[in-house]
Formats: C-alpha cells, structure tokens, sequence
C-alpha cells in the first residue's frame, strides 16, 4: 500500500458532482439491481469500490442493507471518514485496493462507477470483485468515454 499513489483527486472537491446526479445514478443503479436480482433493495449487501469521499456510498446507503466502501487514496478516504462521522453513517470504508480487501462473506450488487481507468492491475482487480459476488450477484461498472474531448 505504501507505493500506491493517487494525483487524479489533488484538485477535485466532492462538492463538485451535484447531488442530483448521485441520486439518479444510485435510483438507476438500484431499478437495475432489484429488476436482474429478483430482490429489494433493501435486502442489497453492496460493495463500492474506489468509494472516494463515499457520496455514491451514503446514497446508496438510504436503500439498502449495508454498503462498504473501498477507497485506497488515503486522503480521499480520510474525507469519506470525516463525512461518516458528521453523518453518524452505519457505512463502513476501508483504505486499501480491492484486491487487497478481506471480508466474509459475499456482496449482492458491486458498484464501480469510473474507477477502472485508475486500477493499477485491472485483471487482478476484477478477479477480486468477481470472487466477492454472491452466485448470481450483479455488478455494474462505468468508465469514461476516452474520446470526452471531441465529442459528447
């Protein structure tokens, strides 16, 4: 963990993505995950990987039955776990790469909304994700479009 090194937060502040958007993204995300899973969402055990300050994390914390956040840019965890104190949040965040992460048991829904694009060992990464989904589980990724420059 010592050699890992995140610049891509340094001059991005979580008040910047409008609530709004985390909101629709969560309700998006969540129609998806009771329609494919057969089961509400507030049965969900979620893992959010690379959670940042954890804003999508709290959303979908309103919903469903526990959401652990995987963050390993230690600064940007720091503020997710202020954010959880001010917010006495039962969401718990940990501060390592998620092939680095331990736990037991599995999760129904893994989230990893653009965060691919900063793994470091992508492959490992999603072996990882994909040993901590329950048989049947979902996970729902997004990724910036690499052409955002010169077109929509």
């Amino acid at each position: 963990m010592n050699n890992f090194k995140q610049e891509y937060f340094r001059d991005i502040l979580p008040s910047q993505i409008p609530h709004s958007v985390i909101a629709a993204t969560v309700r998006e995300i969540l129609i998806i995950a009771e329609k494919r899973l057969q089961k509400k969402a507030k049965d969900l055990r979620v893992l959010d990987v690379g959670s940042g300050w954890g804003e999508y994390s709290f959303e979908l914390g309103k919903y469903v039955k526990e959401v652990i956040g995987i963050e390993p840019y230690k600064k940007v965890y720091n503020v997710a776990i202020k954010s959880k104190s001010i917010r006495k949040s039962r969401i718990n965040f940990y501060n390592c790469k998620v092939e680095d992460f331990h736990t037991k048991g599995t999760f129904d829904l893994i989230v990893s909304l653009t965060t691919v694009e900063h793994m470091s060992h992508v492959e490992r990464s999603f072996k990882k994700i994909f040993s901590l989904l329950k048989p049947g589980g979902m996970v729902y990724v997004t990724a910036p479009n690499k052409w955002w420059l010169f077109e929509s």
